[in-house]
């Protein structure tokens, strides 16, 4: 009898519709703000407004989209703390997600051979030569930590935010040069090795130093944050001295 790989599962007329929208907006197809017609994606998609309708209503539901009583549905504008929120979630769900694997051998034998796959896939030529294929396999072995860890909720969360993550580099037109792929490709051999090892200080230290500068990466390139920092203290301490951080971005902007 025949088995059905991963990749020859079809997905739904639902499933389907929401992953297109989720691709073209994390591609940067439809920008922060920019309004998502029904109409116009059922035709583009071959489909019913009704898919589209509950496409759309789901990706409000990962963040992605925002439902407006009189614009209808639109790209979620991205600021200063939605950023620092994601990051800040995927941090401690990375944390969770680590010491579980670490308490278990069982769950890292598994997961170190996935994870070495991964590796090689983010190292490959194409990716060290193509943002969007290094973001990918990049995203790829973080989500299969999280999953692998084998806390459900943990997996599902973590994997939701990515998509966020991928849209902010997008959106935000953040590049990245050969060099800075080269310490993140040096930040995941650190890592492979910390889980291969059962070496949770070291595991949990490089990931939060990567989220850590991510979360910066991504707030260096918006025009500026919000007033009062104080709203927000837990998140913005993945910040160094906000206040003068956005101090100074917002002189640069108001001159």
């Amino acid at each position: 009898m025949a088995t059905i790989t991963a990749d020859e599962v079809v997905l739904s007329s639902a499933d389907f519709v929401r992953q297109q929208i989720r691709d073209f907006i994390i591609a940067g197809r439809f920008g922060p703000g920019e309004r998502l017609i029904e109409a116009s994606l059922a035709q583009e998609l071959g489909v019913s407004r009704g898919p589209v309708r509950d496409a759309l209503r789901d990706l409000a539901k990962e963040g992605l989209v925002v439902l407006r009583r009189n614009r209808g549905a639109v790209v979620a504008e991205i600021h200063v703390e939605d950023v620092l929120e994601v990051y800040a979630i995927r941090a401690a769900l990375g944390t969770l997600a680590l010491r579980q694997l670490m308490s278990s051998s069982t769950l890292r034998a598994e997961l170190v051979p996935v994870l070495k796959a991964l590796l090689r896939k983010a190292k490959a030529r194409e990716a060290r030569g193509d943002q969007h294929i290094f973001v990918e396999a990049d995203t790829a072995f973080q989500t299969a930590i999280a999953t692998g860890s084998g806390l459900r909720r943990v997996g599902a969360m973590f994997a939701q935010t990515s998509a966020e993550a991928k849209m902010f580099v997008s959106a935000l037109r953040v590049r990245y040069d050969e060099e800075y792929i080269g310490r993140r490709l040096d930040e995941l051999d650190r890592l492979f090795r910390a889980i291969s090892e059962g070496d949770l200080a070291t595991a949990e230290a490089v990931w939060q130093t990567r989220f850590r500068n991510a979360a910066k990466e991504f707030v260096e390139a918006i025009t500026f944050g919000p007033r009062d920092t104080s709203q927000w203290p837990h998140l913005f301490q993945l910040v160094e001295n906000p206040e003068q951080f956005f101090h100074s971005k917002r002189q640069s902007t108001d001159g």
